[in-house]
Formats: C-alpha cells, sequence, structure tokens
C-alpha cells in the first residue's frame, strides 16, 4: 500500500464519523490561526465527506496555532555565524544572512540549519537571535563559532510552493553524522538517529537534517541512509560535515500526530 493512502486511512480512522476540522485564515501561515483554537466556530464534517484535502487543511491548521510557524525544509541560503554572546541563561546569536531573499524585520522567523528562530535585532545583513535554555538544550547552536555556515530559511507565506515537506523547525533530536558525501557530487548520506526518533522514520518518508527536506532511502538499524543530488549538496552544508558531527533532526509531524491521535482512541499497540 502507498504510504499517502495509508496515512489518509489512518486519519479517517482517527477523525471517526463526525469530527471538528478547522479551517486556517488567509494569513501567512507564519502567524495564521487554525479556526476552532477559541477565536470562531469550527466546521462539523463527516469522515465519509472528508477528502484528503480537508484532513491536509485539518493538518496544516494544527501546524499553524498562534505563534507557531511552517517551513519547507528546501534552503533558500546559506548563512555564517559572525559572533555569540551570554543573554542572562540564553545566548544571543549573530547571522550573516547572505544571500537570504525577503526583507526581514524584528519578529520573523529564520529556521537556522532547522532551528525556528525569531530576529530579535538587524544591523543590514546580519541578523541577531536569541537561543533560549530549551533551544540550547535541544540543538547544537550554542557551540557554533564563528565562521559556522548554517542552512537558511525564512517562514513560508501563504502561497508559497510546499516544494519540500511541512517542517516546523522543532528539532526533535540530535543525530551524528555517519557517512559523509562530495560537497559538489553528493552521494549517499547516513546518519544515525535517537533511539525514540526510529519509530517515525520509513523507508521512502520525509526527514528533515540540519534544515534541509530529504527522502530516507533505506534503514540500517538506528542508522538512515539518504542519497543527496548534486545540487543539494552544492547548495548546503550537508557536504561540509564529518563523521561524527552533530546534525539536527525533525521527524514527520504528520506521522506524530497520526501516532498521538491513534493512541487517544486505544488504537495504537
Amino acid at each position: 500500500m502507498a504510504p499517502g493512502k495509508s496515512v489518509k486511512m489512518a486519519l479517517n480512522t482517527v477523525l471517526g464519523r463526525e469530527e471538528r476540522v478547522g479551517e486556517s485564515r488567509g494569513d501567512p501561515l507564519g502567524g495564521q490561526a487554525a479556526v476552532g483554537a477559541g477565536d470562531a466556530e469550527p466546521v462539523v464534517l463527516s469522515s465519509r465527506r472528508v477528502g484528503w484535502r480537508a484532513v491536509r487543511a485539518w493538518i496544516l491548521g494544527c501546524c499553524s496555532l498562534p505563534c507557531a510557524r511552517m517551513f519547507t525544509g528546501l534552503v533558500a541560503a546559506v548563512g555564517t555565524v559572525a559572533g555569540s554572546s551570554v543573554a542572562g541563561t540564553g545566548l544571543d546569536l549573530e547571522v550573516r544572512l547572505g544571500d537570504l531573499p525577503g526583507a526581514f524585520r524584528i519578529g520573523d522567523s529564520i529556521a537556522l540549519s532547522g532551528v525556528c528562530c525569531t530576529v530579535v535585532a538587524l544591523d543590514r545583513g546580519t541578523a541577531r537571535f536569541h537561543l533560549s535554555p530549551e533551544t540550547l538544550d535541544r540543538t547544537w547552536l550554542g557551540q557554533a563559532k564563528p565562521g559556522r555556515r548554517l542552512n537558511l530559511e525564512g517562514a513560508l507565506r501563504a502561497g508559497d510552493p510546499l516544494g519540500g515537506h511541512m517542517v516546523q523547525g522543532h528539532v526533535d533530536g540530535v543525530g551524528s553524522v555517519v557517512e559523509t558525501i562530495d560537497p559538489q557530487q553528493g552521494g549517499t548520506f547516513s546518519v544515525r538517529v535517537p533511539d525514540a526518533l526510529r519509530r517515525y522514520c520509513v523507508e521512502k518518508g520525509s526527514i528533515t537534517l540540519d534544515g534541509v527536506s530529504l527522502t530516507i532511502a533505506g534503514l540500517d538499524g538506528d542508522v538512515v541512509r539518504i542519497w543527496v543530488i548534486p545540487h543539494t549538496a552544492q547548495v548546503t552544508t550537508l557536504g561540509a560535515l564529518k563523521a561524527g558531527d552533530p546534525i539536527h533532526i525533525e521527524v514527520d509531524v504528520i506521522a506524530k500526530y497520526v501516532e498521538q491521535m491513534l493512541a487517544a482512541r486505544g488504537l495504537s499497540k
């Protein structure tokens, strides 16, 4: 059975005969709230009439609660760390944005190698981000030295193409590089994932590594294998990574929603 079809069937099972499905407003996804999240009356739909587009819209609504941001995992530019300084219990990180497209303002979100961060200051082509203790605990950004290259992507807005997959910028864990690639030619890239994330990794499924949307080509225990094409190797930082380097991992959010909803209905193991 095709992965997409199995997910649809699981979601239909989870939704039951009738569920309230939130619609989303037409604001940029960066600030969009789901109808049914307390500001409007949700829509009642029957699962017999709910198509995959409606379910997908409902998932997008779940991913777009107030203050949430979304990305696609398609790297728009590579920036460099300009410096960092301790700020209270956190860290202020300055990043040169390079050729990142878009007119950014204070308060906007940018994914830094897969980590959703908020712009707190701008000085020409350099942005400052405040990293909270939670971010420092869950990512490697606190160890980033000046000159470290970062994959950059601005938050998705309504109408933008979803060329990769739905990425929240919420890192689920840090893995380690097992097999490296040529920075120009690409090749087979292998990463060891934490045990808690292995169940979300499936062959031909999506995974985000350091902010790059990728497709899993194969699995070998706790190691996922990715085939990286030359273009991806050339426009991201993946080709510069060495064996043993830490790497941010975000698994497919749809898999996590399905697991949670099945568990709530007593349908999971």
